[in-house]
């Protein structure tokens, strides 16, 4: 079996952070900044306003659709699978409606390579996700403390990195400053 590597999207491979901003501040009223976002409950940014409306205004913006790769990740999912990995993306996306069929045109329009896409629901674990992907992984990437711990306390990955956000700062994970960074350094061993 080839080497197996979990990569998540929003915040790891995609900036999605600026795009929901852009999306959310006008809508209400607020002018946070990506560097505001010091809680991984984005939505908990934008008081008096329900999830579900906030969910609404990402989908009919198309946030999934036009966000923009942040800078390396396309490279890195390329690195992995020059170096004889699969790369398998895992991200909570189950907000959106099409969540699955948008997101893997979004990948293949802007050049990902992937091996297997999984979309979870939002701030549920995603080891349910990855026990059906592989029994076993070398590397998993998130921006999600909780996600990262979740996966090391189930066995199922070698070794964790967390990119580094305003929302994970106390957290106690290997922190990067890219995808990229964490591929690099991980395929230099």
């Amino acid at each position: 079996m080839k080497p197996q590597f979990i990569f998540d999207l929003d915040d790891v491979s995609v900036d999605m952070i600026d795009k929901v901003h852009r999306i959310l501040n006008p809508l209400c009223g607020q002018e946070h900044k990506p560097e505001d976002f010091y809680t991984y409950d984005f939505l908990t940014m934008y008081p008096g306003f329900e999830k579900p409306y906030l969910m609404e205004a990402l989908v009919d913006a198309k946030a999934i659709e036009t966000a923009n790769p942040l800078e390396g990740a396309v490279e890195a999912t390329h690195l992995i699978r020059e170096a004889g990995g699969e790369v398998n993306i895992v991200t909570a996306r189950r907000w959106h409606p099409n969540a699955e069929s948008a997101t893997e045109a979004y990948l293949e329009r802007k050049g990902f390579y992937f091996d297997r896409l999984r979309v979870t629901g939002y701030q549920q674990p995603k080891s349910e996700a990855y026990k059906h992907i592989a029994p076993q992984f070398e590397l998993m990437v998130d921006d999600s403390p909780s996600h990262l711990t979740d996966a090391l306390e189930t066995g199922i990955v070698n070794q964790v990195a967390m990119i580094e956000k305003p929302w994970n700062a106390a957290a106690k994970h290997p922190r990067h400053s890219s995808l990229l960074n964490v591929v690099q350094e991980y395929l230099s061993r």
